[in-house]
């Protein structure tokens, strides 16, 4: 058993696509509404699943590019009890949300839409391994990513990274603290 963890409001910090939002799923249900594509989303063994698809390349970049510009225009859901915690962590702290895409406003948006009012700081770095300088930058030690390479890359240098469970994840064996809810992150937390 793991040890107790309490993590203080202001050191924790949370990717955006499969940690709060269900992008993952969205990319799914598009692939099969706008392609005939079916995907089990339990069967994703791989975060770079996109490149197994049987889909050629220009139709997957165009899904790719719905998600990244549009995903707030197109049904995103939040994962579970996402909105709950970040709402209640944003009367403490403005949570930070670090994201590979290439632009932060799509987040920003959705988030506005999600729970108005609330205060976000939204970094958008381009790629997964930019994200450790925001991190850092923001005096951030611990980040949940359901990404296992940047929850690799985050512990080499030195932040606590927390896997939050997805099907691409659980393939690979891997030492890192897990969290399969937001029930579970909101324990975590040192409220």
């Amino acid at each position: 058993m793991k040890p107790e963890l309490r993590i203080d409001p202001s050191r924790i910090a949370f990717d955006f696509d499969g940690v709060i939002a269900d992008t993952f799923r969205l990319f799914v249900n598009l692939a099969r509404q706008n392609y005939g594509v079916e995907i089990d989303y339990e069967a994703i063994g791989d975060y770079e699943f996109t490149e197994a698809l049987d889909l050629p390349a220009e139709q997957t970049q165009d899904l790719i590019d719905d998600l990244t510009y549009r995903s707030h225009e197109l049904g995103l859901e939040p994962i579970g009890d996402a909105l709950k915690t970040l709402a209640r962590l944003s009367t403490l702290t403005s949570p930070l949300i670090v994201t590979a895409r290439p632009v932060g406003e799509p987040v920003a948006i959705w988030l506005n839409e999600q729970l108005p009012g609330a205060d976000f700081r939204i970094a958008a770095t381009g790629s997964p391994e930019a994200k450790l300088g925001v991190l850092k930058d923001s005096g951030i030690g611990f980040f949940i990513d359901d990404r296992l390479d940047t929850c690799e890359m985050l512990h080499h240098h030195g932040l606590t990274p927390l896997v939050f469970a997805q099907p691409w994840n659980r393939v690979r064996a891997h030492g890192f603290r897990t969290v399969s809810t937001w029930r579970e992150i909101d324990e975590l937390i040192d409220w």
